[in-house]
């Protein structure tokens, strides 16, 4: 935090007072002790030698004690003034000493203290005149008796006041521009902070949605050779098991992928109001089996309703990122508190060095953990992708930056408090949503598992008997041979595309009724949704299945995605492809 520039001014004016008060102190105490000294005013030579060897101690007082220092000058001041007058009277300058003090007490400490300040003088005016109207003082102006003192007091009260008061009032004003400009300029750089991380998130994604559409085609084509390979050799146990482990090695691969997308993913893929309670609530089983026996959970809702607009699934996998992090980062023994609270935008504004005045709520999910903590050089750094603090192989780096796209999907943001040795606290905000949730939180999805899963035994896949035609396009040519191959073994009558110019071929050539199209989505020319249009103007009942390696965000764009489609994501085995075309062919069939 910068020092205020009001703060800085102070400081030197109290250095530019005390030396000058000094300076000029040193010549008026040799002059007036040697007029006591003639004089035997041994009272007033004690009180010149002591006010010197204070002034002088205050000016030695370091600047970092400004509060100290500046009370110290004003009460002396204030004393100097006060005997001055008392011995003396308008004869001496005690009572513009006094006036002086007001004035001081506004620079150094605001209007508010030099208003008390005042009301101070004004009780000494009072005092002198009760002791004037009395006879108690001895001055030598007699013509200055109670009824004049009242006057003269009163003018300067008067003209202290104001001074005091404008000098107060500009003071606070300017230190109020001065902060507001401050936390504009902050509130400007946390901004361009968020933008350029938005950007470079974004730039991930994209490429993020590039490479996993060829990982996907990659999977898709290991997976499927490997189904055929495992179908060759049921006589050989040993080679089936290896066959199994690497059919469990791309199903593993395909949940690294998913993750991968949710950096592109600009859409969550089914948003709808639900009680945040009710989702972690619904997710302590899962938590608590992820934590075992040796950590314990804790959840503490909201006695107020949680509800927010967010995709169900999401906010579970949400839920379980941050549980596995927190976990990885306790010792034995260690505890993960979740809790909920509402918030009002202005006190989520504060946070954030924001100003908002509208009348907005938000849900404050917090997951504190007890943790090992994390410095602050790699708090700014955690949301990055592929950034981990982990042993080789306990992490992917990815867990964090899928938090921060779900967030941002559900137009939340994320907040990190931690400290070395003592935890972290994860701090999810989300708008409050003023409608109620229209349809219960489906199950939550199950975690990826440490240990591979055993593969459910195969089903036995329905024979065709009426010869459909197929037409599959696919601009990968190993996928496109592992399809047809495995939908032909069923019966059906298969057609092979590399791209959609050399379907919509086959379409005009209408040398065969099509019955149902298998489309890749991302082709080169022609994409999938654009020859389905084309495929249907000439085949109006034609059944289309789309499929594609590609992240919600890139399918959004060419249109694809819509609540009637068929889609499949690769990598997929090919039996669900070809248990989709049966269900869809039948139901055509009805």
């Amino acid at each position: 935090m910068s020092i205020k520039i009001v703060d800085l001014w102070r400081s030197q004016i109290l250095t530019i007072i005390t030396w000058s008060v000094l300076g000029l102190g040193s010549i008026a105490t040799v002059v007036g002790a040697v007029a006591a000294f003639r004089n035997s005013e041994w009272g007033i030579l004690l009180f010149d030698l002591v006010s010197f060897c204070l002034i002088l101690g205050i000016t030695l007082v370091p600047s970092r004690f400004f509060r100290i220092k500046a009370s110290a000058i004003i009460l002396l001041i204030y004393a100097v003034g006060f005997y001055f007058t008392y011995r003396f009277g308008t004869d001496a300058s005690g009572p513009f000493w006094l006036f002086i003090v007001p004035m001081l007490t506004a620079v150094f400490f605001g209007t508010k203290r030099a208003i008390w300040a005042l009301l101070a003088i004004i009780s000494t005016m009072l005092l002198f005149f009760v002791l004037l109207h009395q006879g108690s003082l001895l001055w030598n102006d007699w013509q200055v008796d109670a009824p004049r003192w009242a006057v003269i007091s009163t003018i300067l009260v008067l003209l202290t006041g104001l001074l005091t008061i404008s000098i107060g009032l500009l003071l606070t004003n300017v230190e109020r521009a001065h902060l507001e400009q401050e936390t504009a300029l902050l509130s400007n750089g946390y901004l361009e902070e968020r933008l350029r991380h938005s950007q470079k998130m974004e730039a991930v994604g994209r490429l993020a949605s590039g490479i996993s559409h060829e990982f996907n085609n990659l999977l898709t084509i290991i997976d499927g050779f490997s189904n055929f390979a495992l179908n060759g050799v049921k006589d050989r146990p040993e080679v089936a098991e290896d066959l199994d482990e690497v059919i469990k090695a791309t199903q593993k691969a395909k949940a690294l992928t998913a993750q991968l997308l949710s950096f592109s993913r600009k859409h969550p893929a089914s948003p709808q109001v639900i009680d945040i309670n009710t989702s972690v609530l619904d997710t302590t089983p899962i938590i608590n089996n992820l934590l075992g026996d040796t950590f314990s959970f804790i959840f503490t809702a909201s006695d107020e309703p949680c509800f927010s607009h967010i995709d169900p699934d999401s906010l579970v996998q949400l839920l379980i990122n941050v549980a596995t992090n927190s976990k990885d980062a306790m010792a034995a023994g260690g505890k993960l508190h979740i809790s909920t609270e509402h918030l009002r935008a202005t006190e989520v504004a504060a946070a954030r060095n924001e100003t908002n005045e509208d009348d907005s709520s938000y849900i404050l999910l917090s997951i504190k953990d007890n943790g090992a903590g994390i410095n602050a050089e790699n708090i700014e750094k955690i949301f990055e992708p592929f950034f981990t603090t982990k042993e080789n192989g306990k992490g992917t780096g990815i867990g964090l930056s899928t938090c921060w796209a779900i967030m941002q999907d559900a137009n939340g943001f994320i907040n990190v408090k931690s400290e070395v040795g003592v935890g972290t606290n994860i701090e999810l905000y989300f708008p409050l949503s003023k409608e109620s949730p229209t349809i219960s939180v489906s199950k939550p999805l199950l975690p990826e598992p440490t240990e591979p899963t055993e593969l459910p035994e195969p089903t036995e896949l329905p024979e065709n008997t009426a010869k459909e035609n197929i037409l599959i396009t696919e601009d990968e040519e190993k996928i496109l041979s592992i399809l047809s191959t495995a939908i032909r073994s069923k019966g059906y009558n298969v057609y092979n595309a590399s791209n959609a110019e050399e379907a919509l071929e086959i379409f005009r050539e209408a040398k065969v009724h099509i019955d149902l199209l298998v489309t890749d989505i991302m082709m080169p020319g022609l994409n999938g949704k654009e020859l389905a249009n084309h495929a249907v103007n000439i085949n109006p009942n034609l059944k289309v299945i789309y499929i594609s390696g590609y992240s919600d965000n890139a399918l959004f764009k060419e249109g694809i995605i819509a609540p009637d489609i068929v889609l499949l994501r690769k990598p997929f085995l090919p039996e669900k492809l070809i248990n989709e075309i049966r269900k869809i062919l039948d139901q055509h069939s009805d």
